[in-house]
């Protein structure tokens, strides 16, 4: 497999692809278990992507939506 979306797909539609993944094995070598071990969602930036969406579709505009997730920060232009 290749890519976050593949992934995702080929088990049953994760939400994410940041796991671990362990392999169990038996005494003869072979795999017994897979143990994933989830990292969350959003990308690990605090940000939950559906919640985004459902924000921007109920009208908020960007800068509302960052400053709801991201409370204690500023938006500034730099260019």
């Amino acid at each position: 497999m290749k890519g976050d979306w593949e992934i995702r797909e080929y088990f049953d539609k994760l939400k994410s692809s940041a796991f671990k993944l362990d392999i169990g094995l038996s005494f003869q070598g072979q795999t017994q278990m897979l143990f994933f071990w989830g990292g969350g969602f959003g990308h690990g930036t605090g940000m939950c992507q559906e919640g985004a969406i459902a924000m921007a579709g109920k009208g908020y505009s960007y800068k509302q939506i960052l400053k709801h997730y991201y409370s204690n920060t500023e938006i500034k232009k730099l260019y």
